[in-house]
């Protein structure tokens, strides 16, 4: 039996990225809570992404480096309108952030990640490419990704041409969380992105979760980079994910419960 049984487990993420876990967590006997944190929305320049997109078709790029499940989706919604397919591409490499993206990229756009790093962060990704001067890349991305990735492939001589995939925009619907919060009846709190964290508190109209229903609540973050975002806005993380997964978020929850 999972140390899970009968913990009511809230879920932050978009709701088309809430159904794997929550499948995860019914397999546990874990009784899942859904309040989403965070959507997806097209950029506000589509014409860029299309564009790009019908490029790495002509064969302008080596590289097409998928760094979330949301860009894969987004690629995904984008070659339909335009009646374009990936799988009809020849030579050009991918490369994904983590297991889960490469399977969305198999599954949605029909291709093979040839590369995926053992340890699911843009630093391993780009050790993992070992980009070369040269060498011309594709990078679609959130309108909040950071220039790490960007500037370290610029830095090796390569030319990278990063487009916004996406925009992450605010969640709506699910649970009445204050209402739960407020009674008890919330024991653990997920959180699989800055950007989750920070919504949270917004939905519940708070500054920071320094207040009390949140004291007798576990937070668990699929990452250490989630971690700090949530610790920066004043809670207290008692759960770090060792791989960034929901499932290696999962298998670290029944961990901490198994020793607690």
């Amino acid at each position: 039996m999972s140390m899970l049984m009968g913990k009511r487990v809230l879920i932050t993420r978009a709701p088309h990225q809430s159904a794997d876990f929550e499948a995860i967590l019914h397999q546990r006997g874990a009784i899942p809570l859904l309040y989403p944190c965070i959507d997806i929305a097209p950029p506000e320049n589509i014409e860029a992404l299309d564009n790009g997109l019908q490029d790495a078709l002509q064969g302008k790029f080596d590289w097409l480096v998928l760094t979330s499940s949301n860009t894969v989706q987004m690629i995904s919604s984008r070659l339909m309108a335009l009646g374009l397919d990936l799988k009809d591409l020849l030579g050009l490499q991918v490369a994904a952030v983590g297991s889960v993206t490469a399977e969305y990229a198999h599954r949605l756009l029909g291709v093979e990640a040839s590369v995926i790093p053992d340890i699911f962060t843009a630093e391993e990704l780009i050790e993992a490419i070992n980009p070369a001067a040269g060498t011309h890349y594709l990078l679609p991305q959130s309108s909040l990704a950071v220039d790490t990735l960007q500037r370290t492939l610029v830095a090796s001589g390569a030319d990278v041409v990063a487009i916004e995939a996406y925009r992450t925009v605010i969640g709506s619907g699910g649970v009445d969380l204050r209402s739960l919060l407020n009674k008890g009846e919330v024991d653990v709190i997920t959180f699989a992105s800055s950007s989750s964290v920070k919504n949270l508190l917004t939905r519940l109209d708070l500054d920071s979760a320094d207040v009390d229903f949140f004291d007798n609540v576990l937070i668990a973050c699929i990452g250490t980079k989630t971690a700090t975002a949530a610790r920066a806005h004043g809670f207290s993380v008692d759960v770090i994910g060792h791989e960034h997964t929901m499932c290696g978020l999962t298998t670290a929850l029944e961990q901490y419960f198994d020793s607690h």
